[in-house]
């Protein structure tokens, strides 16, 4: 397995191979309109419009989610502390992976994915974040998980 870094002078244009297996090439650094993107990983959705509009899908999805696990509640009050804690741990664990992938994908700095994923952020607060009491009106819902801050 070759460790020397990529020379000074290598080519960065898409196509030429870096001779360590991997594929140099240009990311956008401000934002764009179209389809022709790569969203989370290479060469996806690439210039395929259906693809394309399934990565939006998917980051609206993913966004929604995030609402989601940020708002849900899944613990029972008779439960033990321990167990409580392990599922607290692993909403904890899938709110922040999929929130990194949501970031990552709005990294693309495709406008598209930026408004889709704003959307979802949206209408996962507006159905999960608006209720502020039980069904019965009694009390506060209390979610698992503290609501993501700066």
């Amino acid at each position: 397995m070759n460790m020397n870094p990529p020379s000074p002078d290598m080519n960065m244009n898409p196509s030429p191979d870096t001779g360590m297996g991997m594929k140099m090439g240009y990311t956008s650094m401000t934002f764009f309109w179209g389809k022709n993107s790569e969203i989370l990983f290479s060469g996806w959705p690439g210039t395929r419009g259906g693809y394309y509009a399934l990565a939006l899908v998917m980051s609206f999805i993913l966004a929604f989610l995030v609402e989601w696990l940020s708002h849900c509640r899944l613990t029972r009050p008779g439960w033990s502390h321990g167990v409580t804690s392990i599922v607290r741990l692993i909403l904890y664990t899938l709110r922040v992976g999929l929130a990194y992938l949501v970031m990552l994908a709005i990294m693309s700095f495709n406008g598209g994915v930026f408004i889709v994923v704003v959307a979802g952020h949206a209408v996962g607060f507006l159905v999960f974040g608006c209720r502020k009491t039980t069904p019965e009106g009694s009390k506060t819902v209390n979610p698992d998980l503290p609501a993501m801050s700066c």
